[in-house]
C-alpha cells in the first residue's frame, strides 16, 4: 500500500513538473509572439502571422520540409504598404547619396539589419529565414507562399485548385498570394522559427479566399504570369492600400538603375527641405 502511495505521489509529481513546463511554454510564446508584433508593428507597416512547423510540412514536399517537430512556433512577417515610407526610406536618408554604391540590394540591407537587430534582443532561441535565403544548391529555404497561406495572412491560389485547366499542360504557371486587405500590394520578408517553443494547441487559421471561382483565379493567374509588369494583378480584388508613388517607381525601375532613383530621391528631399526623420535602425 506504501508502495503504491508513493508511486501515485512521484507519478502526481511528474505530470505536476509536466504541466507546470507547458504553462511556462505557453507563456514564452505569447511573450515571443507579442514582442514580435511589437517590433514588427503595423505602424512601421508589417503584419505577424503564427502558425505551426507541422501545418507548413503537410503541404511541401520533402526538400522543402522543415526539420523540426510539428508543434514548432513559427512567425511569418509581411510588410504592408507603409514600410517603404516608415522604416525603409528614413534609413536609407540616413545612409546618404554617397554609401548607396556599397549597399547591393537597398531593401534586402534594410531588411536583414532589421531583423538581426530583432533576433539579438530575443532570450528564445531564433532561427530567421528571410524571403531570399537559399540552401547551398540553390533551393529557397522556406517556401512563403505556403507559409503565408497555412499561417491565414494571404491566399495562395494555383492552377491546381481549378476544376478547368485553360493552359497547357507544359505550360509552367506560378501560383499567386492575395492579402485580404491589400491584394497583391505586400511582401513576405521572413518567417522566424523558436525551436525550443512547442505551441500543440495553436489554433489553425482559416485563410481568407476571396477568388471564389474558377474565372476569377484564371484571370488572375494570367495577369500575374503574362503581364505581371502592368501590376494588373495586384488590383484583381478589392483592396484596402497600395503602394504610393515612389514604391511603383521604384519596384518597376531595372535593379540596375535602382540605386540612381534613389540617389535623385534623396537629392531632391533635400533641395526641397523635407526634414530627415530619425532612422529607426541602429548602426
Amino acid at each position: 500500500m506504501l508502495t503504491k502511495l508513493i508511486m501515485l505521489l512521484s507519478l502526481g509529481q511528474v505530470i505536476s513538473r509536466r504541466d507546470n513546463v507547458r504553462r511556462l511554454i505557453q507563456i514564452m510564446s505569447e511573450t515571443v509572439l507579442q514582442r514580435c508584433r511589437q517590433y514588427f508593428s503595423s505602424e512601421l507597416g508589417f503584419e505577424c502571422y503564427p502558425f505551426k512547423v507541422g501545418w507548413y510540412n503537410e503541404l511541401v514536399g520533402q526538400p522543402f520540409r522543415l526539420a523540426y517537430d510539428a508543434d514548432v512556433l513559427a512567425v511569418l512577417v509581411i510588410n504592408t504598404p507603409k514600410m517603404f515610407t516608415n522604416l525603409f526610406w528614413p534609413w536609407l536618408r540616413s545612409k546618404g547619396c554617397d554609401n548607396l554604391d556599397a549597399i547591393r540590394d537597398p531593401i534586402d540591407s534594410c531588411m536583414t539589419q532589421f531583423i538581426q537587430q530583432f533576433v539579438q534582443s530575443l532570450n528564445s532561441k531564433c532561427i530567421a529565414i528571410q524571403d531570399f535565403d537559399m540552401t547551398p544548391t540553390r533551393r529557397p529555404k522556406i517556401l512563403m507562399n505556403v507559409a503565408g497561406h497555412v499561417s491565414g495572412a494571404a491566399c495562395y491560389y494555383q492552377r491546381s485548385d481549378l476544376s478547368f485547366d485553360p493552359w497547357d499542360y507544359n505550360k509552367r504557371i506560378a501560383g499567386l498570394t492575395l492579402h485580404p486587405n491589400y491584394g497583391g500590394w505586400f511582401a513576405y520578408r521572413a518567417v522566424f522559427l523558436f525551436p525550443d517553443l512547442l505551441v500543440p494547441c495553436l489554433v489553425r487559421p482559416q485563410v481568407v479566399r476571396l477568388l471564389d471561382t474558377d474565372e476569377k483565379i484564371i484571370d488572375a493567374l494570367q495577369k500575374y504570369n503574362f503581364s505581371w509588369k502592368t501590376a494588373a494583378y495586384r488590383d484583381v480584388q478589392p483592396v484596402s492600400e497600395r503602394y504610393d508613388d515612389r514604391q511603383r517607381e521604384y519596384f518597376s525601375t531595372p535593379p540596375s538603375k535602382r540605386r540612381a532613383l534613389l540617389q535623385q530621391w534623396i537629392l531632391e528631399d533635400k533641395q526641397n527641405g523635407v526634414i530627415q526623420g530619425q532612422p529607426i535602425l541602429k548602426d
